[in-house]
């Protein structure tokens, strides 16, 4: 008999804490944080790709609300789970197939006397860093022409680099899911530094001679552009930019005609501290 009793004594205190705790579940809330600091406390019906549908807690009969992901920091689920959401515009899970950078050449550039070669490498979606490299007499002699129709040759030399960070606008569209941009293409706006040194012939009106200047030049410049990615290959990037350029020459004696406001990679508009202008077409290859 005591057997008995103890057998029903034991199921009774099993049942009762199954009781308690499924009363106490009952009690329990998802919460969703919000990107602007907000929580809610709901009950969560279901999870989507794109959007959670949930009723309020306090209203467990009333309406079905659904927002989209992109607007939630995280869900902290009853159980305790945390589930944290990233916007898929700058989820880099979207673009682990891409490559992620680019060898590119200044299109134009031995047209006006040097050849510029870029690398580009993204950081992550919207950033990338992008360095540069000028040879300046590797390409066509620049030719200048004198007041009385007579030409001369500037045999141009010298190197100059930059270095640029890239800000660029991610993507340039989205839909439902959907393919999005290559991580490489876009808008951008890109603050960039050069610093370069050039060896040129100018002609001194004084002796009538021409005379070897040296000129050590650097730039602080703003670059807005546009890159387009074709294939997951093939790289196409316009630009152009406004900015500073400082620059000194080993002479300021003397009149010289010559092309004083190039210097390649940048045009001024004098021999001192000066706005300065930059555009360039360039093509080129991504890398894996």
């Amino acid at each position: 008999m005591m057997s008995n009793n103890t057998s029903f004594s034991a199921q009774f205190k099993l049942l009762f804490f199954t009781l308690l705790l499924s009363g106490f579940s009952g009690f329990a809330q998802d919460k969703i944080i919000k990107k602007g600091g907000e929580t809610l406390e709901v009950k969560i019906l279901e999870v989507g790709p794109n959007e959670i549908k949930y009723k309020l807690f306090s209203e467990p009969e009333g309406p079905i609300f659904i927002m989209d992901k992109d607007r939630i920091v995280e869900v902290v689920f009853e159980n305790g789970r945390i589930e944290k959401y990233v916007s898929p515009l700058k989820d880099t899970e979207f673009y682990v197939d891409q490559k992620k950078r680019a060898l590119k050449m200044n299109f134009i550039s031995p047209l006006l006397g040097y050849t510029q070669v870029a690398y580009e490498q993204n950081l992550k979606p919207g950033r990338s860093y992008e360095v540069s490299l000028g040879i300046i007499g590797l390409g066509r002699n620049q030719e200048l022409e004198y007041w009385n129709g007579t030409t001369h040759k500037e045999n141009q030399a010298g190197v100059f680099g930059s270095f640029g960070y890239k800000f660029k606008r991610v993507p340039d569209f989205t839909a439902n899911n959907q393919k999005y941009g290559h991580i490489l293409q876009g808008f951008y706006v890109k603050p960039e530094l050069m610093i370069g040194y050039l060896s040129n012939d100018g002609f001194n009106y004084d002796t009538q001679t021409s005379v070897k200047r040296k000129t050590t030049f650097g730039a602080a410049l703003v670059n807005l552009g546009k890159q387009w990615v074709f294939s997951d290959s093939f790289v196409i990037d316009l630009y152009g930019g406004l900015g500073y350029a400082l620059k000194t020459r080993s002479d300021n004696d003397g009149d010289y005609y010559n092309s004083e406001g190039r210097l390649y990679g940048v045009i001024t508009g004098s021999d001192d501290a000066d706005f300065a202008v930059s555009g360039g077409f360039r093509i080129g290859f991504l890398l894996k």
